[in-house]
């Protein structure tokens, strides 16, 4: 612990002595050559976060819930209650793999593994019916591979990352996706149904693990000087 403890120290000190004297990064300097690679690669990172159904799943999973129940809600319940735990469990397991795993491989499997929820999900939906409760018990899983990814890691990638301002290119392709997401979903189910609706969302995900897989650096045991590198293609 005391080793780790040391060498996190280390890289803050560099970092800090970097930023003395370089000076502070503007949003101007994010177009250079230094940053530009990283700030795209994150800010498609940070989209991925709700087009992997987080708004989807969080606001309007009770209303998937109570299709085709008729009055008697329980079944509606005992989904939201066992969602619920799943989330706060597959949470706390998350701060353990976060710190035994690099960042790549967590964020790689786990936006597979939700893209392949979303998928299958809307294929159950499509061959068996929306409202089967066969489809809706494979939608409880969710968040685990949510959580052990885009839910516990992605800030912890961007902050080790990027400068302040590359952080704030992030924030701001994060809100705008979310908001696209929340506003948008009941017209798509108006227009495709809920079946080709996750396949979307599902197919998007799986195409932004594909990118993350080819462009994102690892970020573990690194400084933010020696991560920058990487994605500008300096060797030293």
């Amino acid at each position: 612990i005391k080793g780790n403890v040391s060498k996190r120290m280390t890289e803050l000190l560099n970092e800090r002595d970097y930023i003395q004297s370089r000076g502070q990064v503007k949003y101007t300097d994010l177009w250079r050559k230094r940053f530009r690679m990283a700030v795209f690669v994150c800010s498609v990172f940070a989209s991925i976060q709700y087009l992997a159904g987080m708004n989807i799943i969080l606001v309007y999973l009770g209303v998937v819930f109570v299709y085709g129940l008729d009055g008697d809600y329980t079944e509606s319940i005992i989904l939201g209650v066992c969602t619920a735990m799943i989330n706060l469990a597959s949470a706390w397991f998350s701060v353990w793999t976060t710190s035994a795993f690099g960042r790549r491989p967590l964020v790689v499997g786990g936006v597979i593994g939700t893209g392949a929820i979303l998928l299958i999900y809307g294929i159950l939906a499509e061959s068996i019916g929306y409202d089967s409760l066969v489809a809706k018990i494979w939608l409880v899983f969710w968040p685990i591979p949510w959580n052990f990814s885009l839910g516990s890691i992605q800030h912890l990638v961007l902050a080790e990352t990027l400068p302040d301002a590359g952080f704030g290119v992030t924030a701001i392709f994060n809100w705008i996706f979310a908001w696209l997401t929340f506003q948008f979903f009941p017209n798509e189910i108006d227009a495709m149904g809920f079946g080709w609706t996750f396949i979307m969302y599902g197919l998007i995900t799986v195409a932004g693990a594909v990118f993350l897989f080819f462009t994102l650096v690892e970020s573990r045991d690194k400084n933010k000087d020696e991560v920058l590198k990487l994605y500008s293609g300096k060797k030293n």
